[in-house]
């Protein structure tokens, strides 16, 4: 039973990290938000008559949570053309006129009794409609500057929309009225969005992968430690075995001694050269990083699925730098729990597993630079983009520039002042 519960705690402490940040990334991003955001789009591109105030903090949420015309065009297009999952799949309808899309209406009530609909599909639209006003909201709230903003407002805003609707914007040079959107022109967008919300939701399952690979890592090691009476042999136990084949010696077959790229009489000598002292790892680390490393590199080179164009990237080469950038920051971000699990010098998951400090020490301070590294990545994969869209000068007004920009270059400092202090050194001491 101790056994059993100092493995459910070891599990709880990285699932519990693991949900977190999953929980954070979801919240962010979701194939929910589709049909906002392409309504959203949808809007932009027309030319309605609205100057936004010269002191604002965003000119691009600012007149969609402002503008009365855009906001009744928005909540309009939301309502025409929000979908359940399960019911209409509007991905496969394409953009073939002839096909039948079915709409579940918030405030319609023939819908509720009409033959073709059911309580449970209008129950469905509405958790769908309810979420997407959220997103609405809380957009406008965060970005929009209009924190006052409330659910009764847009429900006035829609309605009102619905009896000053313009149908037709065919040679009109300003609006100033909400438009009905065309439905084909949205499901473009939705095409588009989906991709790219697709490619994301990808990389959150490959942070969940992270996350899972040390909980199997290190309940693996955990079992070993704590039940060597099952593995018997006639002489040894198979775990004594694999200590003395994997645990103990290094790389080189050695066991721990002072090595360096130069030879170390030559480092010596030259004091320089002592930034590059090391103590080799033992083939356990050596094998659990290299399969760590390898795992990383895969997702980080593989599995993007671009399209010829896409209406909010652009071409395929841009989808790829932005879909990378996406992955790399996801990554980086998913070091964050065994990096914090294993820094401890009192750490209670050295008892749990059998290992010594030292490889605890070993894979705290490689996912520390690979952590740098994703985030490296990331950066220079985000500029290479909004450089080719025009757009760098935009997007570092904002707070999510200033922010990574910092972090950064913190975590650069710090890996530099680490190696620097510890020569690379995977020693605890």
């Amino acid at each position: 039973m101790l056994i059993l519960k100092n493995l459910t705690i070891l599990q709880f402490l990285i699932l519990s990290s693991q949900w977190w940040i999953t929980q954070t990334i979801a919240f962010s991003l979701s194939s929910k938000d589709t049909t906002f955001f392409s309504c959203v789009s949808t809007a932009k591109g027309l030319n309605f008559d609205f100057t936004p105030p010269e002191k604002i903090t965003n000119g691009y949420w600012y007149p969609i949570c402002h503008h009365e015309p855009i906001m009744g065009t928005i909540l309009m297009c939301i309502h025409d053309n929000l979908y359940i999952e399960g019911v209409t799949d509007q991905a496969s309808h394409g953009s073939n006129e002839d096909e039948v899309h079915t709409n579940y209406l918030l405030d319609d009530k023939d819908n509720t009794n009409d033959n073709n609909h059911n309580d449970k599909s209008q129950k469905k639209y509405n958790e769908l409609l309810q979420y997407t006003y959220e997103k609405y909201l809380t957009t406008c709230v965060q970005y929009g500057d209009r924190p006052t903003l409330t659910f009764d407002q847009m429900e006035k805003q829609y309605h009102n929309a619905t009896l000053n609707l313009v149908n037709d914007t065919t040679g009109v040079p300003q609006l100033y009225n909400p438009v009905k959107v065309s439905q084909e022109y949205v499901r473009h967008y939705e095409s588009s969005y989906a991709h790219f919300i697709g490619n994301f939701e990808v990389s959150v399952t490959y942070v969940d992968i992270v996350c899972m690979f040390w909980i199997f890592i290190l309940t693996s090691l955990a079992i070993t430690a704590y039940f060597p009476s099952i593995f018997k042999s006639s002489k040894f136990t198979i775990t004594n075995k694999f200590r003395g084949w994997f645990s103990l010696p290094t790389i080189l077959g050695t066991h721990f001694e002072p090595w360096n790229i130069f030879g170390y009489n030559i480092s010596s000598r030259l004091p320089f050269l002592k930034l590059f002292d090391t103590l080799l790892p033992t083939l356990q680390e050596f094998l659990i990083l290299s399969l760590y490393f390898a795992f990383l590199y895969v997702v980080m080179t593989y599995d993007y699925a671009t399209t010829e164009s896409n209406s909010f990237l652009g071409s395929a080469i841009q989808q790829k730098r932005r879909f990378k950038a996406d992955r790399t920051g996801l990554l980086a971000f998913a070091q964050l729990p065994p990096l914090f699990l294993f820094g401890g010098r009192n750490n209670i998951l050295i008892k749990f597993t059998g290992l010594p400090f030292s490889s605890f020490i070993a894979f705290h301070k490689w996912i520390g630079r690979i952590m740098v590294f994703l985030a490296f990545v990331h950066a220079s994969q985000f500029i290479d983009f909004y450089i080719a869209a025009d757009g760098l000068e935009s997007i570092k007004q904002l707070e999510l520039w200033h922010y990574g920009f910092k972090a950064f270059h913190f975590g650069a400092l710090l890996l530099i002042q680490v190696e620097q202090s510890g020569s690379w050194t995977e020693s605890g001491d």
